[in-house]
This record gives structure tokens, sequence and C-alpha cells, in this order.
């Protein structure tokens, strides 16, 4: 992997975007046709700990503590994210997800969303050492993390309700995850 492909991801129009050491690449399934961009185009290519699509257009690419929408020609946003929202200094994103128009990211502090410029934990004091983000087909978010219980802490895939986090197994959890996948469908 250290030469290698390190990440993937599809976008909304079906090309593959592909993260590999200091560089980002898009190929378009079809035709195979790629294009490559690295440090030399933009440092921002450089520190990408992940790659997200994007329902608008291009993916999403996200580090320790800034995620950046670029969509093939030009980096469209830049958005840091404050240091309590990742776990504190030093803190970083473990992953995002785009659920409408707001952008949500999973950290050792919990899950925290921005919207229109404002950042806010989602479900405040119930879930932290968050790692993976999902978003379903009906728009419901799920989280791996660990779920604070009146027993205590217990490790937990979740699913935000509106107001907090359940746990489909109950305050038992389910236990940690390695990936989350939305079926589709």
């Amino acid at each position: 992997a250290r030469s290698g492909i390190q990440g993937m991801a599809v976008d909304s129009r079906g090309d593959v975007w592909l993260r590999g050491p200091w560089l980002v690449a898009r190929v378009n399934p079809t035709t195979g046709a790629a294009t490559v961009w690295d440090a030399s185009d933009d440092l921002a290519f450089v520190g990408v700990t992940a790659l997200r699509p994007s329902s608008a257009t291009g993916v999403w690419l996200v580090s320790k503590d800034r995620l950046r929408l670029f969509d093939g020609k030009r980096l469209v946003h830049d958005l840091p994210v404050p240091e309590q929202y990742r776990g504190g200094p030093g803190g970083v994103i473990t992953d995002m997800a785009e659920v409408g128009t707001e952008v949500w990211v999973s950290s050792a502090a919990g899950v925290a969303r921005c919207a229109q410029g404002v950042w806010s934990f989602v479900g405040p004091q119930q879930l932290t050492r968050a790692t993976l983000l999902e978003v379903d087909s009906t728009g419901s978010v799920w989280a791996n993390g660990r779920l604070l219980t009146e027993d205590g802490p217990a490790r937990a895939v979740v699913r935000f309700d509106g107001v907090g986090w359940e746990s489909p197994g109950g305050n038992a959890g389910t236990g940690f995850a390695d990936e989350l996948v939305a079926d589709p469908i």
C-alpha cells in the first residue's frame, strides 16, 4: 500500500477517484481516461487521508483538520474543522459524510456537523471515539464509536434518529465495525 492505491470513492457522475501517496486521480470507468493531481498542482493533495463523494460534483478531500471539495478543476470549498470537533489539540477527522447541505465529521470527540457555516455536535455527550460514518437511503446517518449508556460506554454501530444516537442492538452495543456501507436500494 506504500506505493499503491490507498483509498477510493465514486462520485455522482460515476467517475472513480483514487488516493495514493501525495496524489489524487480520477478515472472514467467507461473510457479508462485518467487525470492525476499531485503536490505540484496544489499542496492540498499531499495530506489527504480519505476521499468521500460529493452529491454535487467531484470529491471531498479529507485531511487531519479540514475538508476540501475538489471538482476536478479547482478546490471549490475549503472547510477547516475546529479543534474541539476533532477531539482537542492534535485530534483528527476520522471520517466525513455529506448529508444534504450539511457536512458531518467523526473524531475522538464524537460526531459534529457544519450547517450554514456553523459547527455543532450531533447527539452531544452520547457518542465518542467515532470512526466511521455512512448515510443510508432514507438519509439517516450511521456511525461507529463508543455509545455512552447508563451501564457505561459500549462499542456500537449506531443510527442518529434526529434527537440522539440509538443502537440497533440496544444498550449492549453491537461492537465495532471495520467498514460501514449503505445499501443504495
